[in-house]
């Protein structure tokens, strides 16, 4: 990952067909003149394009989007008990390390984004996940909090209740 003028200068990006993954967005339309709605409605857009070119390249941890992930994100898996390692720090490498032991766990894994959370510059991702290992098949739902900065991803959390997740994220049923 480069920053250049706050800007990330991507590498290399496949170019991939029409995800077939589907997920909503519940986002307010951007109103002429109103730049914070706009910026959030791309914030929103930003993270629906990572998560659908994860899930398209396979779910892994060679797929995840790296360039999008400011150098010294903030990481915090902490309501998400279930990891094992560190479950707060800061750092690319560290975030990927966890993210390494959580898919490492499991023998197959799949995940589908089941929803996108407009939060200003947060966005709460609704993944669903089936995984197995050892015969054990684990079917559930896990909230990312993801805080976009330059259009980068500057803080990534984990939860495992969607309320404690909307709460983080600022947001109000």
């Amino acid at each position: 990952m480069r920053h250049l003028d706050g800007r990330v200068e991507v590498v290399a990006v496949p170019s991939v067909e029409a995800p077939e993954h589907g997920g909503d967005i519940v986002a307010p339309l951007p109103s002429s003149g109103d730049t914070g709605v706009a910026m959030s409605q791309e914030t929103v857009e930003i993270a629906r394009a990572a998560i659908e070119r994860w899930l398209r390249d396979g779910a892994t941890l060679n797929a995840v989007p790296v360039e999008l992930i400011d150098d010294n994100v903030e990481w915090d898996f902490s309501a998400y008990p279930q990891i094992d390692g560190p479950i707060r720090g800061t750092g690319a490498a560290g975030l990927l390390v966890n993210l390494q032991e959580y898919f490492s766990a499991w023998e197959s894994y799949r995940a589908e984004a089941a929803e996108f959370i407009d939060a200003g510059e947060n966005v709460v991702v609704v993944l669903h996940e089936t995984a197995g290992a050892s015969g054990v098949l684990v079917e559930r739902d896990l909230f990312l909090v993801w805080t976009l900065r330059n259009g980068v991803i500057g803080a990534w959390r984990i939860f495992e209740v969607r309320e404690d997740a909307l709460a983080a994220a600022g947001v109000r049923e």
